[in-house]
């Protein structure tokens, strides 16, 4: 049973209030908030989002845990990656020009080229026929998987009741496809709505056609017409708009978009039978009413162990000090991803960590696709297709830096004095992952080589174990790192050569994360901080930051980078009033 979004915003109010009252818990369990004004709210929550315990009896009602990451490419096409579909036993692909067909083994065969201008694809499958559009065109994709270029012009496509639905491009016109046939379109067979401003997205919903325009939206139904089968629900027109086509998605039985009407744009809204209900807040709209420019947003969607998300890709944001506005870019444009949790009701943010210069950048993703029990997403630069797990604590490799900005600490702008700060979290997982390891029979020493495309770096004083090597039993004495190979002692020499896997543990294996405090209410922070979390198996151990100082406005961020589960269940500061001991 999905949680009821206003009973958990509920609970984290309350106990935000319980918070202030004891000078012990202090709301640091929440969503992204950085309002206008962040002397009022400047909370953040990057790569994690929100979990309810629904038991009610847990240590909490909500806690803290990680996005998914990336695996290795599951496929390459050419870049960047701009739309995937399932039709039967294949994916369907377009990488730049041209379009692919993907296999559960990660074979690719190319079917043919589309017209490439950067933006998104728009797909359909009615069966056996898949009608893909690009730059205008539509096409097809035939059972047999011949391809046929150009069979109708299509800015986006749909398929409702037997028939393909493509929408004419920059104009008030969609037109349908003979019955179960791509290749068939009469040039009889469109329909035109009636307001005055262009068509730019059709979704197909509970067997429903919405038109979303720039100002408004029609609601069709299949009539059963003798001359053309569609017709306009009675009442069905809504004085509300779409800013950007393709963020129109299905998702939880209705449709979501980004809109716009007359009066304005930028705000997040899902339909409520046939009433628009807002989703966005005022805190996430200030965000995106900071970037050049927010018409060329997408959007996709997935559900995952029980929540349902709806993912705003913003491809124009540019790199933003959440305090102070633009800072120089030191990319043009590095984006910025929102994601909304239709199961909580709240916001996080999903964001590629680059370590270059050292900035958020939008998550790599740009696109999903659901296929053979796996979660798949495009790169939004590149040409590969990851596999998206959250057992995978790396993005392809590269570290996942998660951020959570918590609330301010203040109460009537007395001095208060922090002693203590402690967070709750899940301890001893520590750093390990389960390597394929690869050797030939030969004479001592014996030479691993270790398969780290999952992001799992060597260093001096890893142990292994496992029983990947023949002749070897339980653990294993490492003598030298190389890069990608361990030596293990010579007390035996494999009888065979050998492909297996071995669990590599990093020295030690404690995982840190890292705390800043602010003293001015979140525009200047300090130094960092670490605090370890734990080698594995330390499950008792606990994460303390002693001697704080005073402050009258103290606000704490904490971050973590480390390839391992993060689950933060709380957060608990020692404060007393005043500035003496």
């Amino acid at each position: 049973m999905a949680s009821d979004p206003s009973v958990l915003s509920q609970l984290l109010v309350q106990r935000k209030q319980v918070a202030l009252a004891r000078s012990q818990l202090f709301g640091f369990i929440g969503a992204s908030y950085t309002s206008q004004s962040i002397s009022a709210d400047g909370e953040r929550l990057v790569n994690m989002y929100l979990e309810p315990v629904e038991s009610g009896h847990g240590k909490n009602s909500v806690y803290l845990t990680g996005t998914p990451g990336l695996r290795p490419p599951f496929v390459t096409l050419q870049a960047p990656t701009r739309g995937g579909i399932l039709a039967g036993d294949f994916v369907y692909a377009v990488g730049g020009d041209t379009v692919y067909q993907i296999a559960q083994d990660g074979t690719t065969r190319v079917i043919g080229t589309v017209i490439n201008d950067g933006g998104p694809v728009s797909f359909a499958f009615n069966g056996s026929q898949v009608l893909v559009a690009s730059g205008g065109q539509a096409n097809l994709i035939r059972g047999d998987w011949t391809y046929q270029q150009n069979v109708v012009a299509a800015s986006m496509v749909e398929f409702m009741d037997g028939y393909f639905i493509a929408l004419q491009p920059d104009s008030r016109r969609f037109q349908l496809s003979g019955l179960f046939d791509g290749e068939t379109w009469s040039g009889l067979q469109f329909a035109q709505w009636e307001q005055n401003d262009n068509i730019e997205a059709i979704v197909v919903a509970f067997q429903e056609l919405w038109l979303l325009g720039q100002k408004h939206i029609e609601i069709w139904y299949d009539a059963g017409g003798q001359f053309f089968p569609f017709a306009r629900v009675s009442g069905g027109v809504l004085d509300q708009g779409i800013v950007s086509g393709f963020t129109a998605k299905r998702l939880d039985n209705t449709i979501f978009w980004l809109g716009r009407d007359d009066r304005g744009q930028g705000m997040a809204w899902r339909a409520n039978g046939w009433t628009p209900q807002r989703i966005s807040n005022h805190a996430v709209e200030s965000a995106w009413n900071t970037y050049p420019r927010i018409d060329d947003a997408e959007a996709w969607t997935y559900q995952e162990n029980g929540h349902t998300y709806y993912v705003l890709y913003f491809p124009s944001a540019k790199p933003r000090d959440k305090y102070t506005g633009y800072n120089p870019p030191t990319t043009e444009y590095a984006g910025a991803t929102w994601v909304y949790d239709v199961a909580t009701g709240m916001w996080h943010e999903r964001a590629f960590w680059n370590p270059t210069v050292s900035e958020y950048e939008a998550h790599k993703a740009r696109w999903y696709v659901a296929a053979w029990g796996k979660h798949y997403v495009g790169d939004r630069t590149t040409g590969d297709v990851y596999e998206m797990r959250l057992d995978c604590y790396t993005d392809n490799g590269w570290p996942i830096r998660r951020l959570r900005s918590a609330p301010h600490i203040s109460t009537e702008m007395k001095w208060m004095r922090f002693k203590r700060l402690q967070i709750d979290a899940q301890m001893g997982v520590g750093i390990q992952d389960t390597a394929t390891v690869t050797g030939a029979t030969q004479s001592a020493p014996v030479v691993l080589t270790v398969d780290t495309t999952d992001g799992f770096a060597i260093n001096q004083g890893v142990t292994v174990s496992g029983s990947a090597v023949p002749d070897y039993n339980g653990a294993f004495t490492v003598t030298a790192i190389g890069a990608g190979t361990i030596t293990l002692d010579n007390q035996n020499v494999p009888s065979a050569a050998f492909t297996g896997t071995a669990i590599v543990q990093r020295p030690g294996g404690a995982p840190v994360m890292t705390m800043r405090m602010s003293d001015d209410g979140g525009f200047t922070w300090g130094n960092q901080h670490d605090v370890g979390m734990g080698s594995l198996g330390q499950y008792r151990y606990r994460a303390i930051y002693n001697g704080l100082g005073v402050s009258r406005d103290r606000c704490y961020e904490i971050t973590s980078s480390e390839p391992v589960q993060q689950s933060w269940i709380d957060a608990y500061s020692d404060a007393a009033p005043g500035r003496g001991s």
